[in-house]
Formats: C-alpha cells, sequence, structure tokens
C-alpha cells in the first residue's frame, strides 16, 4: 500500500485559497480599495490646489461616490457657483443655480435673487413684507373717493368672486368710500379698479400676482402691476401711496377753493337774509358707514344754527318738529348708498336739483371748512328763496 501526501491548507502558490478562498478575495479588494482612496485623496488634492468649478466638477464625475471627498468636493462647489452666480447677477444664472443645488446652504439666498431679478424683468413690483410706512400709508382718513372695483376678466363665478371679496374687504377697513358692483348707483364712482389676479412663479414658489388700472372718470391714471403672498394688501398701498396723483384729478382747485371763500364772506356781511325756514335732518343707526353719515349731518346742522342763516331758522331731527309750523320747509339728510348730502323738498322722493353728488361724507369732513360753506351756498342756489317773515301786529 502506498501512502501519498495530500497537499495542505498551504501548499501551493495561492496561499489561503484552499480552505478559505474568500480570504484572498477580501486581502485582493482591500488593496484595490486602498489604491482607490490613495487615487481619490489626490484627485481631490489636485482639485482643490486649482480650486474652481471645473477642477471640482472633473473631481465628481471621476469619484462620484467617495463620501469624504465629494461631500467636501460639492460643498465648495456650490460655494464658488453661488460667487459666480453673484458675479453675474442675472435671474438665469440665479435660476439654474437653484436647479442644480435646490437643497443647498446658498439656495434660500440665490431664489430671493432670482425672485428679484425675474420681477424686475417682468416690470413687477414684488413685495415680501409690509413696507415701514404702510400703516402710516393705508390709513381710514386718507383718500375719501368713491371706488367701485371691477374684474377686468369675463363675467362669471370667479370675476363676482374677486369683485365680493374686494368690496368686502374695502368694507371691512373702512378704506375709501366701497360702491358695491351688484348694485346699481344714481352717482359714479370718483375711482374705478380694473384688476386681474392670476399665479406666476417668479422662481419656485406660486406667488399671487395683480394687474390693475385705475381710472378716474374717463381718464386711465395708472396701471399696476405687483406680486405678493398678499398682493391685495400691497395694491392698496401703491394707491394709497400715489395720493398726491388722485388729489390732482379729483381735488378741488385752489382757485375754486378761493371763490368759494370769497362768495362766502360776502354772504356773512348779509347775515341773516330775511325770510323763515325749517330745515329738517335725519339721523340713522346701523348700516355701513353710517357712523360718517350721522357725523356730518350733526356737524352741518350745528354749522347751520351757528351761522344764524336766515332770521327765523330751526334746524331739527325729523320727529321732532318745532312747537310752530313753518310754511317753507327743507329736508336734509345722506343718502346710506352714495354717503353724498342732500337736500330735499320733499322727503318721499328725491329731487334731483337739490342732490350734491359731488361729493361723500368721508370727503365732506376731511374739509368741512371748505365744504360746509360750499354746501351753503349751493342751498341757496338751488332753493327757492323763504317767504319773508311776517310781522305781527301790536
Amino acid at each position: 500500500m502506498t501512502w501519498s501526501r495530500r497537499p495542505g491548507p498551504s501548499a501551493g502558490p495561492g496561499r489561503g485559497s484552499g480552505r478559505y478562498p474568500w480570504l484572498g478575495r477580501l486581502l485582493l479588494l482591500s488593496a484595490l480599495l486602498a489604491c482607490a482612496a490613495c487615487a481619490a485623496r489626490k484627485d481631490y488634492n489636485r482639485a482643490a490646489e486649482d480650486d474652481t468649478i471645473e477642477a471640482y466638477e472633473r473631481f465628481l464625475g471621476k469619484h462620484p461616490g467617495k463620501k469624504d471627498y465629494s461631500a467636501r468636493a460639492r460643498s465648495r462647489l456650490e460655494e464658488l457657483s453661488f460667487r459666480k452666480a453673484a458675479e453675474r447677477e442675472s435671474f438665469a444664472v440665479y435660476a439654474a443655480f437653484v436647479q442644480r443645488f435646490p437643497y443647498g446652504k446658498f439656495a434660500k439666498a440665490a431664489e430671493l435673487r432670482a425672485e428679484d431679478l425675474h420681477a424686475r424683468e417682468l416690470g413687477l413690483n414684488f413685495y415680501r413684507q409690509l413696507p415701514e410706512d404702510y400703516a402710516r400709508q393705508v390709513s381710514p382718513r386718507e383718500l375719501p373717493y368713491r371706488i367701485l372695483v371691477k374684474s377686468s376678466e369675463p363675467e362669471g363665478a370667479n370675476s363676482e368672486h374677486l369683485e365680493r371679496n374686494w368690496y368686502e374687504e374695502l368694507v371691512r377697513r373702512d378704506l375709501l368710500v366701497p360702491m358695491n358692483p351688484r348694485q346699481a348707483y344714481t352717482v359714479r364712482s370718483d375711482l374705478t379698479l380694473y384688476l386681474r389676479e392670476s399665479v406666476i412663479r417668479l422662481c419656485r414658489n406660486p406667488l399671487k400676482q395683480i394687474e390693475a388700472e385705475v381710472w378716474a372718470g374717463n381718464s386711465r391714471v395708472k396701471d399696476y402691476r405687483l406680486v405678493a403672498d398678499r398682493a391685495d394688501k400691497f395694491l392698496l398701498y401703491e394707491i394709497f401711496r400715489d395720493r398726491e396723483l388722485y388729489d390732482a384729478r379729483l381735488g378741488i382747485p385752489a382757485e375754486e377753493k378761493k371763490k368759494t371763500e370769497e362768495r362766502f364772506l360776502r354772504l356773512r356781511r348779509r347775515l341773516p337774509l330775511p325770510g323763515a325756514l325749517a330745515l329738517e335732518y335725519e339721523l340713522r343707526l346701523g348700516g355701513e358707514g353710517n357712523d360718517r353719515d350721522q357725523q356730518l349731518t350733526l356737524a352741518y346742522a350745528s354749522f347751520l344754527k351757528d351761522l344764524k342763516l336766515f332770521r327765523d331758522l330751526v334746524v331739527y331731527p325729523r320727529g321732532q318738529p318745532p312747537a310752530r309750523p313753518y310754511p317753507y320747509r327743507l329736508f336734509f339728510r345722506v343718502d346710506p348708498d352714495t354717503h353724498s348730502p342732500s337736500v330735499r323738498l320733499h322727503w318721499d322722493r328725491p329731487d334731483p336739483a337739490y342732490i350734491w353728488t359731488s361729493w361723500n361724507s368721508k370727503w365732506v369732513l376731511q374739509d368741512q371748512e371748505y365744504f360746509f360753506r360750499r354746501m351753503t351756498l349751493d342751498l341757496l342756489d338751488r332753493c327757492p328763496p323763504p317767504p319773508p317773515v311776517r310781522k305781527i301786529a301790536r
């Protein structure tokens, strides 16, 4: 019997490849990884020495999976790319940067700059926060004009919704003198605002866009185009900020005020006028704008009493007539819809010749001295003279 020796696990050239074949492969893989890490380190060091966008891009193209080196390379690449975008300062460059690094540390700053530049390119005023003078500009004490907000879109549910929302917002905030777009009025608005609302993306986020035209009578005064989260608030801000523009169209000219003052001074020298007159005024409770209407009514009644317009003049609220009847009476009220002061010959029907349609209570109260004098002169111009006071025989 011949015994032969079998090779053991350490025999042969591939030591370890017999009983433990995986050990050789592991050692080979470790050697390859070490070489790859060495190559990645060398390539990264070379890219860092160049410190350019192109160098880091080449490195990442060659070593996309090297966590440590690739993370550092991407961070530096983003920084250099943002610096380059800031140098070029254009919407297209910033937008491309945001698209490439949507979650990077410079993404938000790049997005903000992209929005600003895109808005400028499109001719839009872009607001992110309220201006410091917002509360001072958008004040119920300013802009006393009647305004009608109309959608420039075709008639439909969206159009009605837009108009209703604007009307309710103006009423809620007591701004201007809003006119209901779904109601017919005997007077026309001082300002008509035609607007269109849409959604726009200046970069990534959807924002509301408003395009508006403001008309005074038959004249187009100004166009507004703006973008913001609450674009309606900022449109009001721009309109209120342009008050001088609208005052120039709708305000009372200085020459007209001067003539009124001169006429009133001549009238005052002749007071009290002969005749007897009872002026009955109406006070109402509740309703939109009623506080101003009531304030105007009481203020003008007090003005006439102090003025002593006629030798025999009584001014009283409706329902509290004087002790004796007056042969000549006029009726004063502020219309609850138009907020216009008016003098009538009858309570139950309007007399167009006596309605002061050019003004509203808010406008009058802002300049009482002029308007009360003007209203008094118009009262004498439009109404028949009262009969003379009868002398009682003794």
